[in-house]
């Protein structure tokens, strides 16, 4: 008897499951028990609804070689659970190459894919189908943004990659850290570890990225066509470590950016070193300043500028030399800087006009009475609101429902301490304990309801010494004047200046 033919091009067959095997090419490899189960017991009810692809094993095409499993192993495990004799399969003949991309692409396109196996998936498949971004895109339904964040995952460093996996990090906090070279994305993963409240969102992570790890081109003290002055690295134009070389994987990035920072400063300190000998070729001193209040033996020996030694110049004067930074944000380019800021006439107020000084004394002197007289109002409008208390009303009720939205914090602790004796603890669960539970529990009826009043002002106020809205309202409620408490408050002081 002849062996039964398969027809050329894609038939759909009910083929025995003895007759069909698993490709050993399939990327999925792990299968979730419960969901097998929870399958194969909606096989038994219903059948298996959605036909596998399978291909003829072997190389041939006869039906006695047996089947290779294309795409559909777990509804083929599941129809073994339920003990089916057949399955419904799709026939096609493919070759390896074929196989592997259906494969890869099936797989990419489940629900519960992790991004890292996504990441690899794509990376294979460009690898071993020459395609390019787009066309792998076009063929799994996803934007040339989305693959090439997908595929930047396969550049983290293999700390930053195990949190990934480990779920401490998401695939927005991974995206924003694979775009970084290795030193900045362990940074960035010990920045993520080192908040003690919580980890950074997506967006805080961004901006510390922004701030810490990208260079605005823009503002670079070189040029970044100059291929010259690091040749070794050549022109920033060519360079797909800036953000403009790949808009799509950093489409939130809108200014052209330089990512790798030691290369960026590598280019910086040869532009500072060419700014130097250009000077010294034409015969103009050029020396150079840092930011740094404390400098370096070797940059002592050369002749730095620390940051004490100089000012900015705002206008020409006596002592300005010609200078290169050499840090900071203005490192790389030439400035002018006054190098006797505390003895110049020009840039020292004091020295300028003595009347001036004179001036800014007496208003130091007012601005310090008018606080001392504030704190002395603040203390006295207090006291005087609770020798009236007898029993609290709903203006003080209110002010303290206001005042413990936030819980009690470390000032609000001292000044309650100081004012009872009471010594607080770092601990922010209990700020007392001891004496001051003692005390409190001796209190009777009219000393809580002042300590009610007393917290409520305390908590409530923005910063220590101000008379809130709320602390204002109890007052009038018992007719304090805090007008004639601040003028006697106020000539107290002047009195004793």
């Amino acid at each position: 008897m002849s062996v039964p033919q398969v027809p050329t091009g894609e038939t759909l067959l009910q083929l025995p499951l003895a007759d069909v095997r698993e490709s050993k090419t399939n990327p999925r490899t792990s299968f979730d028990k419960a969901a097998l189960e929870d399958l194969a017991a909606s096989i038994r009810a219903q059948g298996v609804v959605q036909p596998i692809l399978v291909r003829p094993r072997s190389g041939t095409t006869t039906v006695a070689a047996g089947w290779e499993i294309v795409a559909g192993a777990r509804r083929y495990r599941a129809a073994k659970a339920a003990q089916l004799a057949t399955i419904p399969a799709v026939v096609r003949e493919l070759t390896d190459a074929q196989v592997l991309e259906i494969q890869i692409v099936e797989n990419l396109q489940r629900e519960d894919v992790h991004p890292m196996d996504e990441a690899r998936g794509y990376a294979y498949l460009i690898g071993q189908t020459g395609k390019d971004v787009a066309a792998v895109a076009a063929e799994v339904g996803k934007s040339v943004s989305y693959i090439y964040q997908r595929l930047k995952l396969t550049s983290l460093v293999p700390k930053v990659e195990k949190a990934f996996l480990d779920g401490t990090l998401s695939a927005g906090h991974a995206v924003l850290i694979a775009r970084l070279t290795a030193t900045d994305q362990q940074a960035a993963l010990e920045h993520c570890d080192n908040r003690w409240d919580r980890q950074p969102g997506v967006r805080d992570l961004a901006r510390w990225i922004t701030q810490q790890c990208h260079l605005v081109l823009a503002g670079a003290p070189f040029h970044p066509d100059d291929a010259q002055l690091l040749p070794k690295a050549g022109p920033c134009v060519a360079c797909p470590k800036r953000t403009g070389h790949t808009p799509a994987l950093y489409p939130d990035i809108k200014q052209d950016t330089c990512t790798d920072r030691v290369c960026y400063q590598a280019k910086a300190q040869a532009m500072i070193q060419r700014t130097i000998e250009a000077a010294k070729a034409d015969g103009k001193p050029l020396y150079e300043a840092s930011t740094k209040y404390r400098l370096e033996p070797a940059e002592t020996k050369r002749g730095v500028l620390a940051r004490n030694a100089w000012d900015s110049q705002r206008t020409t004067c006596p002592h300005s030399l010609a200078v290169v930074f050499i840090d900071g944000e203005q490192r790389g380019k030439t400035g002018k800087v006054c190098t006797k800021p505390d003895a110049c006439k020009v840039h020292n107020p004091r020295v300028t006009s003595p009347a001036r000084n004179a001036r800014g004394l007496s208003l130091g002197k007012a601005h310090k009475r008018k606080t001392e007289a504030a704190r002395l109002t603040w203390t006295r409008t207090l006291d005087a609101v609770l020798l009236k208390v007898k029993k609290p009303g709903p203006v003080e009720q209110r002010a303290t429902l206001t005042a413990f939205v936030s819980s009690l914090g470390w000032d609000t602790a001292q000044e309650l301490g100081k004012r009872h004796g009471w010594k607080p603890t770092n601990s922010g669960l209990n700020r007392f304990d001891g004496p001051a539970r003692s005390a409190i529990a001796k209190m009777d009826a009219r000393a809580l309801a002042r300590l009610e009043v007393e917290l409520a002002v305390l908590m409530g106020a923005s910063h220590r010494h101000e008379i809130s809205p709320e602390f204002q309202a109890i007052a009038r409620r018992y007719k304090i004047n805090t007008g004639a408490i601040a003028r006697r408050a106020l000539a107290e002081v002047k009195k004793k200046t």
